[in-house]
């Protein structure tokens, strides 16, 4: 793989050494296996309660996670949780039949959090049997600030290579740098995001300018999200 013109050249060598290695499934049942020793209880919730993204629902208007006795209609989630409800493994049926489930295995030290990406095929939905395929999809790593706040993420996957850079003021995310490369194409995605806060300290709006690179033409500026007046 071509290093990214951003980030550290050396986690980008890691993460493709690592989703090389990753990218079989036999590499696969050891993960399973490593974060399923983590596992005390399933819990079923409508959406992902793994993301780290900071403001992720105002971003994507994505639902409020709640938890769930049993999965109903679409976007369920299950959940693999250890005794402190920290999340190791998320599965996700997108295929009515079932037998298609992404899996998401995550795997923590110290500051680091990686999370691999898996599709595969397991016969009836039985996901005690070994898949008939499985392959890696994305490779996901997040670095966290000593507070623990988001600082950076790094992104492989059947995408462009994507980073994030989170930059705070006494503790408060006041912008963002989403960079995405596009080598076949020739150019980067920039995109610069700035927060805004109300007197009580919530979040008020989102706005974000959008630049490709190399020339640094703007071809987007627009409010992500804007707090409705009450």
């Amino acid at each position: 793989m071509k290093t990214p013109p951003f980030g550290a050249p050396e986690i980008w060598q890691d993460l493709a050494k690592l989703s090389a290695a990753a990218d079989h499934p036999p590499a696969f049942q050891a993960r399973l296996s490593q974060a399923l020793a983590h596992v005390t209880e399933w819990r079923w919730a409508n959406d992902d309660f793994f993301n780290p993204t900071p403001f992720h629902q105002e971003l994507y208007k994505a639902p409020t996670p709640k938890w769930k006795k049993a999965p109903t209609g679409s976007g369920n989630v299950h959940h693999g949780l250890d005794a402190t409800e920290t999340v190791w493994i998320l599965r996700r049926w997108p295929s009515a039949y079932q037998e298609n489930c992404s899996q998401r295995l995550i795997e923590r030290r110290p500051g680091v959090t990686d999370c691999f990406a898996y599709l595969g095929n397991w016969p009836e939905a039985d996901l005690t049997r070994a898949p008939k395929t499985v392959n890696l999809k994305g490779l996901h790593r997040y670095l966290v600030r000593p507070d623990g706040q988001l600082a950076m993420t790094y992104s492989l996957s059947d995408h462009a290579p994507a980073w994030n850079d989170y930059q705070y003021e006494h503790d408060r995310l006041v912008r963002s740098v989403f960079h995405a490369d596009h080598p076949e194409k020739g150019f980067v995605t920039r995109r610069e995001y700035f927060y805004t806060y109300a007197a009580d300290g919530t979040i008020e709006e989102i706005r974000y300018e959008h630049y490709l690179l190399p020339e640094g033409r703007l071809v987007e500026k627009k409010v992500a999200f804007k707090r409705k007046a009450k």
